[in-house]
């Protein structure tokens, strides 16, 4: 019998880069909810569980770090935790902070490609 497939969240505002994340998520045979906006992201997280969250930083409603606070702050009252890792263009070390104290797990520059979604998925989601 084989295994369930996982279930992840992609919170991702443009659409080449979602569509493209998406598709390298599916191929590792996995479900992907995609969300455009921080109020989405939130909205899904509330509805479903999944086993991973991609997170973009630069989102036009909120940005990443405060998703992920509000979603810590849900979990924190369902005593769960699901893996949250930072999609973003600059690693730097103000960011790599921000990412840390905003409760993510992990970080990644983007693009989000299939061996790097892979990494992270094999890390924080295993089978």
């Amino acid at each position: 019998m084989a295994s369930a497939k996982r279930r992840i969240l992609l919170v991702e505002d443009l659409m080449m880069p979602r569509r493209v994340a998406a598709i390298n998520i599916k191929q590792l045979d996995c479900d992907v909810d995609t969300a455009e906006t921080g109020a989405e992201a939130i909205t899904l997280f509330k509805q479903h569980h999944y086993d991973l969250i991609f997170m973009d930083i630069g989102l036009p409603d909120m940005d990443g770090y405060t998703v992920t606070e509000t979603i810590r702050g849900l979990e924190e009252e369902a005593h769960a935790h699901t893996p949250i890792v930072a999609l973003t263009a600059h690693a730097d070390k103000e960011f790599r902070e921000n990412a840390t104290q905003s409760g993510m797990d992990d970080f990644l520059s983007k693009p989000l490609t299939p061996d790097k979604a892979k990494t992270v998925l094999n890390k924080y989601a295993p089978r």
